[in-house]
């Protein structure tokens, strides 16, 4: 595979005889990129190899994320940056018991979310 630019949330490479590696996930469509950079194979592992330094969002940026815990008012998220994200249950479109947060999102699980703050 030849190195190219890709951005968060593009498909890399479909196939299950790849292997995510940094600055990747795999999911059902294959190596999904989770920042962007250059995609790069090696052994059959895909990588991406960021273009900049620290990626810090700003509010309105789309970004993507791994649910890393749950907390009483909501999840905190890996967004590879170096503060992580926080959803907050006021944020989802209907109602959540707070005992039942792990029903709507649960450890390990890839959201999309817009930054507001």
């Amino acid at each position: 595979m030849e190195r190219k630019i890709i951005i968060p949330g593009e498909v890399i490479i479909e196939g299950d005889s790849y292997l995510p590696g940094e600055g990747t996930t795999k999911t059902s469509e294959g190596i999904v990129a989770l920042r962007y950079g250059l995609a790069e194979e090696s052994n059959n592992l895909i990588k991406v190899i960021p273009l900049t330094g620290v990626y810090y969002p700003r509010r309105g940026n789309i970004v993507i994320g791994k649910v890393e815990n749950i907390t009483f008012n909501g999840w905190v998220i890996d967004i590879g940056a170096s503060d992580n994200g926080f959803l907050s249950l006021m944020e989802v479109p209907r109602f959540v018991n707070k005992d039942a947060l792990d029903e709507v999102l649960n450890l390990g699980e890839m959201v999309v979310e817009k930054k507001v703050a």
